[in-house]
C-alpha cells in the first residue's frame, strides 16, 4: 500500500471514530469539570506516552486559558510533568507507583481525578485509579482497546472503540480539545 493509501486510510478511520462521539457525553465532562473548579476541587490528570504528553496539554490550556479568557480558576495538575518526582518514586518503589505515590501525597477528599489510558490496563495508571476510589473521589478517564480494567473504575468515562493507538490518541486529543472549547465558549 502506498503512502497516500495509508494517509486516507487513518484519515477515514479517524473520521468514523468521531462520527461515533456523542456530545452529551462532552457536554458530562466538561460539566464535571466546571463544577469542580467552583468547588475549589483540584483536577489531576495524567497517563502514559502519548497520553502523558496530552494530559500536559489539556492542563495547560484549561488551566491558563479559562484564567485569561474567562477569569475561571481552573486547579489541574498534570503528574505527568514532575520528571524528578517520577524518577524517584519509579527507582525507589517501582513505576507502577508513580501516580498513586504523588496522589498520595496531594489529593484531597473530594478532588477530581482524571486518567487516560490508551490500553485501559496500564498499572500504573489502574493503580492510581483504585487509590482515588478508596479514598472516594470522583474519576474521569479515556480509554481505548475496549476500556481495558480503567473504565469500570471510572464514575465518568469514554472509550474509544478502536484497537488501534494512534487513532485513539487522535480521538483522545480531539476530545480534550472539544471539551475545553465547550468550556471556554459557554
Amino acid at each position: 500500500m502506498n503512502q497516500l493509501n495509508l494517509t486516507q486510510n487513518h484519515l477515514a478511520a479517524l473520521q468514523q471514530l468521531l462520527q461515533q462521539i456523542d456530545g452529551q457525553t462532552i457536554v458530562k465532562f466538561a460539566q464535571r469539570l466546571k463544577e469542580a473548579a467552583e468547588q475549589e476541587q483540584t483536577i489531576f490528570i495524567f497517563g502514559n506516552g502519548g497520553c502523558s504528553a496530552l494530559a500536559s496539554h489539556f492542563c495547560a490550556d484549561l488551566g491558563k486559558m479559562m484564567k485569561l479568557e474567562k477569569n475561571e480558576n481552573y486547579r489541574i495538575f498534570s503528574l505527568n510533568d514532575n520528571i524528578p518526582s517520577i524518577t524517584a518514586w519509579a527507582n525507589d518503589t517501582g513505576y507502577e507507583n508513580i501516580f498513586w505515590r504523588q496522589l498520595e501525597l496531594f489529593m484531597k477528599p473530594g478532588d477530581l481525578v482524571f486518567a487516560m489510558s490508551g490500553s485501559g490496563n496500564s498499572p500504573n495508571v489502574i493503580k492510581a485509579v483504585t487509590y482515588a476510589r478508596e479514598c472516594q473521589n470522583y474519576v474521569m478517564s479515556f480509554s481505548g482497546f475496549g476500556g481495558g480494567k480503567l473504565a469500570p473504575l471510572s464514575d465518568l468515562g469514554y472509550i474509544v472503540p478502536s484497537s488501534n493507538m494512534q487513532l485513539v490518541e487522535d480521538v483522545f486529543g480531539i476530545l480534550l480539545h472539544t471539551i475545553f472549547v465547550t468550556l471556554r465558549d459557554s
